[in-house]
């Protein structure tokens, strides 16, 4: 049952870090908002 508790430690800490994209960064995976 520990893997259970590092996946879910895991997916929140880089879930937030992907969803903010920098602005006037654009990565080849996220799309570009700022035109």
């Amino acid at each position: 049952m520990r893997i259970s508790t590092a996946t879910l430690t895991v997916t929140p800490t880089v879930t937030p870090t992907v969803t903010p994209p920098p602005p006037g960064t654009c990565l080849n995976s996220n799309p570009c908002t700022a035109a």
